[in-house]
């Protein structure tokens, strides 16, 4: 096979797990999402040659452009290889495909969006995209079969990847926790595709009136993965449903219908709740918009998550949210959510009653979500996708490796509003932890280091353009004063920190729940 020769760079994107419809979850459309972006802001500085299989290899010509190439290497009988006319972009059928596939491309650079990295090939620099670690998190949650074969794949691209990509920073963390890889090799983008949804379509009160719905209602769109913990929902709102009487809201589930579909219909026929909760399955994105504009309030009891797309949704179009604190969902949520213990029906419950029957809960709520989308914006997050994918070719030997410190100072680390305006950012530390050294970055910039003691502990303020980078702060401790060591210095060596737009809106984006103020 002919190597590539192209003036860009050129960069090979596996999307060889993509399936019809939602089977691959929000996962699917948000990978699309930022591959459109970033060709926006690449041009004509790359050229992507995309592999894919025969089932979706048809919905993915709608990201290709004249210089790019798409080549199918993976032929499903029920779903054959077309291709277009001459006049579309370079199609190709290589079934099966050659071992030696990546070299023979003479690509700078593979992508691997859904984590697996069994296309890498030595010399090729690899990044992949880890989108949750549910198999060592969750393992319950998954058959034998997909614990393994998860396993086996994770292993695999820790071992290959020049860097993995993460969708929060919970993410990041929790790669470092079960892996040990070094953070230098690891970043983070979130997944804010809720503008996606924004195009013409059904009429929403025609489209909600046909699936028989009564406004408002719960809305939960997730497919029916065991994490994703509808059973436990259902129960919750049968409980809801008693105490709320004849006012009760409905409750809409989509979902992609696998073989899952018949046990959750029985359970809702047990509960006796079928004339109240709707599954139309598969909603696709304008349906999903009409569905988003008639909700009164998101309810997402999942275990876990490694971002939350339906969060986002939610806060764009000024649905109040129910959802659980666990992994990625507090970041993600902040305190736009009325947070709920995910594993009790009863909790749950407590919460639609609460959010159902307090039109002042909900408007805080949706008013705090607004205030939140600041930190979510798509083309800021594929910007840093963007930077990986133009600097890492541009390594020798694949990214480097620091050997571990035993005794590392404290770092807090948040996430900044994905703006690309000059905010003032303001640290305030904690005087009951006087002595402290607290040196501040935004990603790998500087922005000087400051100190707090018992005479002064001002705020410490820099303006910078956040663009949704992580802002780190270091703490070093006088331990010769008696103070507490290391391993406790984060506990409310910080008080808060705030982020203050020229328009005059301000964020909070830490506030120390244990105080230690004399």
């Amino acid at each position: 096979m002919t190597r590539l020769e192209s003036p860009s760079l050129a960069i090979a994107v596996d999307l060889i797990p993509v399936r019809p419809g939602g089977a691959n979850g929000g996962h699917k459309p948000a990978v699309l999402a930022m591959l459109a972006e970033a060709t926006r802001q690449m041009g004509e500085g790359v050229t992507w040659v995309f592999l894919t299989n025969s089932s979706t290899h048809g919905e993915i010509r709608s990201l290709a452009r004249e210089q790019d190439i798409l080549i199918c290497v993976d032929e499903f009988s029920d779903h054959p290889f077309t291709p277009l006319s001459a006049s579309s972009p370079s199609e190709f059928k290589l079934v099966p495909r050659p071992a030696d596939l990546i070299k023979s491309l003479g690509v700078d650079l593979l992508y691997c969006p859904f984590g697996a990295t069994f296309l890498h090939a030595e010399g090729t620099p690899t990044l992949a995209f880890i989108a949750d670690l549910l198999h060592l998190d969750y393992p319950h949650t998954l058959t034998p079969a997909q614990v393994g074969e998860r396993k086996t794949y994770v292993n695999h691209t820790v071992k290959v990847a020049a860097m993995i990509q993460c969708n929060s920073r919970s993410g990041v963390e929790r790669m470092i926790s079960r892996y040990g890889i070094p953070e230098e090799k690891l970043f983070h983008t979130y997944l804010p595709i809720q503008l996606r949804l924004d195009q013409p379509g059904p009429d929403a009160n025609d489209f909600v009136r046909e699936l028989g719905v009564k406004k408002p209602y719960f809305f939960y769109p997730a497919n029916l993965w065991t994490h994703k913990n509808h059973e436990t929902l259902l129960l919750a709102y049968r409980l809801y449903r008693e105490q709320a009487g004849d006012g009760a809201w409905d409750l809409v589930l989509t979902f992609h219908k696998d073989e899952s579909y018949r046990a959750l219909g029985e359970l809702i026929e047990v509960l006796g709740i079928c004339r109240h909760v709707h599954c139309p399955g598969y909603v696709a994105e304008s349906g999903l918009q009409a569905l988003w504009s008639k909700a009164g309030a998101l309810v997402f009891p999942s275990l876990h998550e490694g971002f939350g797309i339906p969060l986002v949704e939610a806060m764009h179009y000024a649905v109040p949210i129910v959802c659980g604190t666990d992994f990625s969902l507090k970041e993600i949520g902040g305190d736009a959510c009325l947070r709920v213990d995910s594993r009790k029906p009863e909790s749950i419950a407590d919460g639609l009653l609460a959010i159902a029957s307090d039109s002042s809960l909900r408007e805080s709520l949706i008013a705090k979500g607004k205030q939140r989308l600041a930190f979510f914006d798509l083309r800021v997050e594929t910007s840093k996708l963007v930077e990986v994918f133009r600097s890492l070719p541009q390594q020798k030997d694949g990214f480097p490796r620091k050997a571990k410190v035993l005794e590392e100072p404290r770092v807090l680390t948040v996430t900044t509003p994905a703006s690309e305006q000059l905010w003032t950012v303001e640290i305030s530390p904690n005087p009951g932890f006087p002595q402290n050294r607290y040196t501040v970055y935004l990603d790998g910039d500087s922005f000087g280091s400051f100190s707090c003691s018992q005479e002064t502990h001002d705020p410490f303020r820099f303006k910078c353009h956040p663009l949704g980078r992580t802002l780190r702060i270091v703490v070093t401790l006088d331990r010769l004063q008696g103070k507490p060591d290391d391993a406790t210095a984060m506990d409310g060596s910080i008080q808060r920190i705030s982020a203050s737009s020229p328009s005059g809106e301000q964020l909070i984006l830490f506030q120390s729940q244990e105080s230690r103020i004399p």
